[in-house]
């Protein structure tokens, strides 16, 4: 049944999904059937600050990639720490991708409440838009998902 239901969230997303390159490199994209906010893949170059990724090797999450750490998170909200489904649909996210050493891809998926809070957030489609304080805190959410295994990363 998963498996079924896998293929119809990657075939979904496949047909309405939409991307624009920017001039940095970064793919804006847009999958309205799945969410309706926007989301930002971050290609390697632009610098992640997590400690997770520390002297790692970055690469740029593709498309597929990012429908697969898409299907991961919607299928599992219930073991996350997320807000409820409603706000999380809102929220823009941006995309990164590192290696660990066993191989395994990761992508960090930023949620990031960029309608409710666009001063915080400003810079979203082209910078990492991490921060500190009670208003990143209260406003943004980070989760990891190792693509290679399709299951999320606790960090």
């Amino acid at each position: 049944m998963k498996s079924f239901l896998f293929f119809f969230v990657v075939l979904s997303i496949s047909l309405f999904a939409q991307n624009e390159i920017t001039n940095d490199g970064v793919q804006i994209i847009s999958m309205n059937e799945i969410f309706p906010a926007k989301g930002a893949i971050l290609p390697a170059t632009v610098h992640y600050f997590g400690k997770d990724a520390k002297d790692k090797q970055r690469f740029t999450p593709s498309i597929e990639e990012v429908k697969i750490a898409e299907w991961v998170t919607l299928n599992n909200l219930e073991i996350y720490d997320l807000p409820n489904i409603d706000a999380i649909m809102n929220y823009y996210r941006q995309y990164f991708g590192y290696i660990e050493s066993d191989g395994s891809r990761i992508i960090v998926i930023y949620y990031m409440n960029v309608i409710g809070q666009p001063i915080l957030f400003k810079n979203w489609d082209n910078a990492c838009s991490i921060g500190a304080g009670d208003s990143y805190y209260q406003n943004s959410h980070l989760v990891w998902i190792d693509i290679t295994n399709k299951k999320r990363i606790f960090k």
